[in-house]
């Protein structure tokens, strides 16, 4: 690899460690256990971009001019590129342990990062061993989903179309789940096709989609694609551009804007994907973070819906039950009323799971309080499990069990900044009476949280708040409310200055006091 000017010279000099992972600015190299890994110009650049300015938010607009200057780049080159950055280090976008998407803000770099000179000698292989690594949890658990999605495929192999839709919260484990069922079913050679949604402004109409017709399109010579799309090339090639370095014949044509050209779109999609299923067998569509995906995307899979029942192709498609917009639950409602229909929600990890992941990677034989302690706090959420797994590992003095056998621990930089990341998507006053409530305890009356807030937080944003899938009413309990994970609460706690937690904690006192009085 050219070794061109660094796009931050000023620390051409540092080396940054993160992880496994070493990003050199000097020799403009990335990597891996000592091992250089092949990687694009322009993706290394990114990095190195986010890494020198990771103390704060970058606005996409800022990177786009830093990194494309004179060229006229979209959205959707930022997206590959920070997609391709994300696959380099071992990231995705789910768990964003090292590049953290900021909705409507921009992105952060937010693995732990040691820099050093980097005329200084080079790390022993005993030290890189040493180093915690940063790679993706094993897969645990989930048999029951696995078993349900290969009687979905089942099905498929029959010809009877299969839809299914898989929900969890972030960190819940869908996108793990279907790397893992995807893997299983290539090794049985067949033909699975990815895409996934962008969470920022910008990305161009069906982008799930396009992703898919590509791959399609890649693996197949131009007499291939000319039998199996026949007149429907055309249509699309008009979200498909690069459909005419294939099919040179085609004509261009404008960008699809009217309902009846849309209809056509579909109409022609449909008929290639059913077209390819019947020549090369079982074919497995792979959609992913359909929270973010735009209205035509999902109208494209509402229509492809009525199509495949007697197709075999079977179609995954996962969000984030947390964040579903108005157009996502409309396309829900379309679809279920569909026998080939079916929905997926992934619930935390059960406790000999917990257990497995905290055991996992040389971890040892975990005691009970900390799986325990891991448990409450996680509520077996894949993701939180993982991180607290990964600090206990790489410092075993984190967990300290209290006088009563409980046991408490340090909250990881990832763990915070995915549940930080969640409660940016709640409106500022409601994630003010959250903190309030927070500051209550895990467990909470509506009667003390009225008290205890501002009265002009006492309406709205008080309803929100209790809405909100951050906190869930207690069963059988009128009026009373915990919060899902006790490491939300933990963060939430303390956000709140010390001086304002305490005059919190005196309202509570006082709401209590009246309270007892009265009964």
């Amino acid at each position: 690899m050219t070794s061109p000017e660094s796009p931050i010279p000023e620390l051409a000099g540092t080396v940054y460690r993160f992880g496994a992972f070493e990003l050199d600015p000097g020799l403009y190299a990335l990597r891996r256990d000592g091992s250089d890994l092949d990687i694009q110009p322009k993706v290394l650049d990114l990095l190195l971009y986010l890494i020198a300015r990771r103390d704060r938010v970058i606005p996409k607009e800022e990177i786009l001019e830093a990194l494309w200057a004179g060229v006229a780049a979209t959205d959707d080159v930022l997206s590959r590129a920070i997609h391709a950055a994300r696959q380099a280090v071992g990231d995705d976008g789910e768990q964003q342990r090292v590049i953290q998407t900021v909705r409507r803000r921009g992105f952060r770099f937010v693995a732990t990062v040691d820099s050093s000179d980097s005329q200084q000698p080079a790390p022993t292989r005993a030290t890189e061993e040493a180093r915690p690594t940063r790679q993706g949890p094993a897969f645990v658990g989930r048999e029951h989903e696995l078993q349900r999605l290969g009687e979905a495929l089942d099905d498929a192999n029959r010809g009877l179309g299969r839809i299914v839709f898989i929900s969890s919260e972030a960190g819940g484990g869908k996108t793990h789940l279907l790397e893992e069922f995807a893997r299983r079913a290539a090794a049985t050679h067949l033909q699975v096709y990815s895409g996934w949604c962008w969470e920022g402004e910008g990305a161009r109409p069906y982008w799930p989609w396009v992703q898919i017709l590509r791959a399609l399109i890649a693996t197949r010579s131009p007499e291939k694609l000319r039998e199996q799309m026949g007149s429907s090339a055309l249509d699309i090639a008009r979200v498909i551009p690069n459909l005419r370095e294939k099919l040179p014949e085609l004509l261009e044509s404008p960008p699809v804007q009217s309902d009846q050209e849309r209809f056509r779109l579909f109409d022609s999609i449909t008929s290639f994907l059913r077209s390819v299923a019947s020549d090369d067998g079982t074919q497995v569509l792979v959609l992913d973070d359909l929270q973010w995906a735009d209205a035509p995307s999902l109208r494209l899979i509402e229509f492809l819906a009525h199509e495949m029942a007697d197709a075999p192709i079977l179609v995954l498609s996962a969000y984030r039950e947390d964040e579903v917009e108005r157009s996502l639950s409309e396309t829900l409602g379309v679809i279920a009323r569909r026998s080939l229909f079916e929905q997926l929600g992934l619930k935390g990890l059960l406790t000999p799971e917990i257990a497995q992941i905290l055991r996992g990677d040389g971890g040892g034989e975990p005691s009970e309080q900390l799986i325990s302690a891991v448990a409450e706090k996680t509520d077996g959420n894949p993701f939180l499990v993982a991180e607290i797994a990964q600090l206990i590992k790489s410092q075993p003095g984190a967990f300290k069990t209290g006088a009563k056998g409980s046991g408490t621990f340090s909250l990881p930089q990832g763990v915070t900044a995915v549940v930080q990341r969640r409660l940016a998507m709640l409106p500022p006053r409601a994630h003010r009476v959250l903190a309030v409530a927070a500051v209550i305890g895990q467990e909470f009356s509506r009667e003390v949280l009225v008290q205890a807030i501002d009265a002009e937080l006492r309406r709205e944003p008080l309803v929100e708040a209790l809405r909100s899938s951050i906190v869930t009413e207690v069963p059988q309990a009128l009026g009373r409310y915990r919060f899902t994970h006790a490491l939300v609460r933990e963060v939430l706690y303390e956000e709140i200055e010390t001086s304002e937690r305490a005059l919190i904690h005196r309202r509570v006192a006082e709401t209590l006091e009246q309270i007892q009085a009265m009964s």
